[in-house]
């Protein structure tokens, strides 16, 4: 008998999100606006998260997890500290904002291991 393994898709339901700062991603090769983010958002984890951990779920490869996720337009990205979500961004959306918002509750929630030395302060030098 000829069984094939079949490896099991991440996802977010099944995601360990109750401990830590997860950022996940859900998209699919031909989403037109995840092409472009994609690039992006990893060159930001890169840089200015480095310890935040990422998952990016494929909706074209399991559409039930996605839909089990209430995801039904792409892409949707949302961040999550210690199992609650903090912050979602759907469909077409700037990623500038989107980038000092994560910022801004990485500091906020002064998660570990998040380089925030690049980021530039906004009025907190006026007492």
């Amino acid at each position: 008998m000829n069984q094939k393994k079949r490896q099991k898709p991440v996802c977010a339901a099944e995601l360990d999100l109750a401990q830590g700062a997860v950022l996940v991603m859900f998209g699919s090769k031909t989403c037109g606006v995840c092409k472009v983010i994609w690039p992006q958002l990893l060159a930001a984890l890169k840089s200015r998260w480095p310890e935040l951990q990422f998952r990016y779920i494929d909706c074209e490869n399991d559409p039930q997890c996605c839909a089990q996720n209430s995801v039904f337009s792409l892409p949707v990205i949302r961040l999550y500290f210690d199992g609650r979500q903090y912050l979602e961004r759907i469909q077409v959306f700037s990623l500038g904002p989107f980038v000092d918002e994560v910022d801004r509750l990485c500091e906020q929630y002064d998660w570990p291991g998040i380089d925030s030395s690049g980021i530039e302060s906004s009025g907190t030098d006026q007492q």
